[in-house]
């Protein structure tokens, strides 16, 4: 079988274990169930529990313009992702670290955990570049849809035991913080193992192209979108969805909060998202390779609104019911993620890469600092409205996305 034969290519399977391995340290320390609960344990507010999801999707969008700025100079991207792999290995540690060195002090806590998430988003985000311009390198267009797949397969098969350890560790002795510090800790030696072994990936050289200024590329989007329609209608249906993920860390806040679950259902959040991956990543390798990304992104839509829509409709006494929500949302995101990366390289000119991902990445970096205005809407008029909120934003993406090209 041909994706037999690719893992025995060693760019392949370098690439495919580095991401068996961050998804399984995901589950570990997702944002938003895991490390949101922390929070609401700390008595963290509704917009600090926004806020989490936030900065570790935005300081990773922010800087990318940045980088593509610097990284198109230079042959070879690998040695700047391996230097922020470091920073953020170190991040990880300060993070399991603090969670029980200041237990007595919860506010100074939290500022200290919000300040190491920051920190290694954000040397994520500088190292989300180099990444990709790697895998476009080593990876052809035509084999980047199973490439994904089987990362995503692999990875959500062994999410699901994460879920299991989760589970596990929230029904030991351990009391509060110290069973999410050892999650912490097992999580960052994870992330470690799989920074090192993107590392071993074999970059060819190419062409380098000049170094940019950054203020003159922040000047020249309005120029890009609008010569290039293509990336305008991307920008705005993928704007539209992170819009729509304002729900995202409040689907287990509600859970534990309004419909007064245990603090073990957290366990079983992460079993669920995970369990769905193996299945639904088949079923999104199948049509993005058949049909393409845009059909991958509006069937990935249709199921994401059905996510807040379980939620609203979820009675206390059928908790059972809720987990669906986790189903929907976690089918959705993993189309996502096998769609918007390989639309945003298929469209990308192959001489001005660098500057469409840092352009797309930098803008999206604004988008994704949405579930902060959740968190006010939240306190404001109730989980409710933040949820009829996502449904609306993830209607008028459903509807953007189908003016994007068939062909990519």
């Amino acid at each position: 079988m041909l994706w037999r034969q690719r893992m025995q290519e060693n760019n392949f399977k370098f690439g495919v274990f580095n991401g068996w391995l961050v998804l399984l340290a995901d589950g570990l320390m997702n944002p938003s169930i895991v490390i949101a609960a922390f929070a609401t344990q700390l008595g963290a507010s509704n917009i600090t529990i926004g806020l989490i999801p936030a900065l570790s999707a935005g300081m990773w969008f922010l800087p990318q313009l940045y980088v593509a700025s610097i990284v198109r100079s230079y042959p070879r991207k690998l040695p700047v992702y391996n230097k922020m792999a470091k920073i953020r290995t170190t991040m990880y540690m300060c993070l399991a670290l603090t969670s029980f060195l200041f237990i007595d002090h919860p506010s100074l806590l939290l500022t200290l955990f919000m300040l190491c998430i920051a920190g290694s988003a954000l040397a994520a985000g500088i190292t989300g570049l180099p990444w990709l311009e790697v895998v476009s390198k080593t990876i052809p267009q035509q084999e980047r849809p199973m490439f994904f797949g089987i990362r995503n397969l692999g990875g959500g098969i062994l999410a699901f035991g994460a879920g299991i350890l989760v589970r596990f560790i929230m029904d030991s002795d351990l009391q509060f913080p110290y069973n999410y510090s050892l999650i912490f800790f097992v999580g960052g030696l994870i992330y470690t193992a799989g920074y090192a072994i993107f590392g071993r990936v074999q970059e060819p050289d190419e062409p380098v192209q000049p170094r940019s200024n950054v203020l003159e590329d922040i000047k020249n989007i309005p120029n890009m979108l609008r010569k290039d329609p293509e990336l305008r209608r991307f920008l705005v249906a993928r704007a539209f969805v992170a819009i729509a993920g304002i729900a995202e860390p409040f689907f287990a806040v509600y859970a534990l909060k309004n419909l007064h679950m245990e603090q073990n259902f957290i366990g079983y959040f992460l079993m669920v998202i995970a369990g769905v991956v193996p299945l639904s990543n088949l079923f999104w390798t199948w049509i993005g390779t058949d049909k393409g990304s845009r059909r991958v992104m509006r069937i990935a839509t249709s199921i994401a609104v059905l996510a807040p829509v379980v939620a609203l409709f979820t009675p206390p006494e059928l908790p059972v019911m809720y987990l669906l929500v986790f189903v929907l949302y976690s089918m959705a995101q993993q189309g996502y993620g096998l769609a918007f990366g390989s639309y945003t390289l298929n469209i990308s000119p192959a001489h001005d890469r660098s500057r469409y991902l840092g352009t797309m990445n930098t803008l999206m970096g604004f988008m994704v600092f949405a579930p902060v205005a959740g968190g006010l809407i939240a306190d404001h008029s109730g989980f409710h409205a933040v949820f009829y909120v996502s449904i609306c934003a993830f209607v008028l993406a459903w509807l953007f996305q189908s003016k994007l090209r068939k062909d990519a």
